[in-house]
């Protein structure tokens, strides 16, 4: 291809995804004199874990005001954010905008709507997040079986909770978080199953750096007052399988080489989140296994 055939650049930086680091990104971006286009699929930006919170901000219905408090201000948190992100000259949002293509040389496929096209920029800085570990067991494709994230985006920008016995299973700090939230919203979960230890836990104290200890502070603080509320909970949970006819009915598993049965109309699950390497994969990027994590993450310098 010759010099002059090469297609212009659209922006300096085309950034993708439009969560907490997509828009801190593009906010000191455009400060420094750079044009920039972020592409997001969602309708408005925030991410997961920002989700729907201009929306949810605006509704002054008590059910409204109930989920604010439900979700916490960690959520609310995000509204200076967005705030800096909307006001930013400079930021050429596109949102609603499939990314499924990137290519070494700055060019970016996307899909929005019955629309397609191409841009082009000098750098392409991918903050499209995480995804929840998927881990398959018995009885997984059951209506009635969902993931933490998927809960929480039905309550963030759906409004809608659950009902009947609600089981979380799995692992985390989003389990505890969300079945905090729940409690708060008046849905007390029928179980709460870890499949993590004590042990775990103690060994893990090991490798915790100063910055974390609050988060360790307030999980500690979610789990008392889960207790205090009277829900159940065990630990070291083994061999979950869901079942049920059309929808899931009861859930099994073994704690301690016993086996026991639950009730379940919604069963939750989440085992951690993993990075989502569908788009540096289809770019070509090195991928690098991650002992610690079990996973695949890029394999990138120090800065990224």
């Amino acid at each position: 291809m010759t010099q002059s055939n090469i297609p212009p650049y659209d922006a300096d930086v085309i950034i993708v995804g439009c969560g907490p680091a997509g828009m801190t990104a593009a906010v000191e971006l455009v400060q420094a004199g750079c044009s920039v286009i972020i592409l997001d699929m969602q309708p408005t930006p925030g991410g997961q874990i920002f989700r729907n919170l201009e929306a949810n901000l605006r509704d002054s219905s008590p059910s409204g005001q109930t989920l604010l408090a439900a979700l916490g201000p960690a959520y609310k948190a995000g509204a200076e954010l967005i705030q800096r992100f909307r006001t930013s000259r400079g930021i050429d949002h596109r949102p609603q905008t499939t990314v499924w293509e990137v290519r070494p040389d700055g060019t970016v496929g996307w899909l929005q709507g019955m629309n397609a096209g191409y841009v082009r920029g000098r750098q392409v800085l991918l903050a499209h997040g995480a995804m929840e570990r998927p881990v398959p067991f018995p009885g997984w494709t059951l209506p009635g079986v969902m993931t933490a994230g998927g809960v929480q985006t039905l309550l963030k920008a759906g409004h809608l909770k659950p009902t009947g016995n609600v089981v979380l299973i799995g692992t985390g700090p989003l389990l505890l978080l969300l079945a905090n939230q729940l409690h708060q919203l008046g849905i007390k979960p029928a179980l709460i199953g870890r499949t993590d230890r004590f042990a775990d836990a103690l060994s893990g104290v090991s490798h915790l750096r100063p910055g974390g200890l609050l988060s360790l502070i307030k999980g500690v603080r979610w789990i008392a007052r889960l207790k205090a509320a009277g829900v159940k909970s065990v630990t070291g949970l083994k061999d979950l399988a869901a079942h049920g006819h059309r929808k899931v009915e009861a859930i099994s598993f073994t704690v301690n080489g016993r086996q026991q049965t639950q009730a379940c109309d919604l069963l939750i699950v989440h085992d951690g989140i993993v990075p989502s390497i569908d788009i540096p994969n289809s770019a070509g990027l090195r991928l690098q296994w991650d002992d610690a994590n079990a996973s695949w993450r890029p394999d990138t310098t120090f800065d990224g």
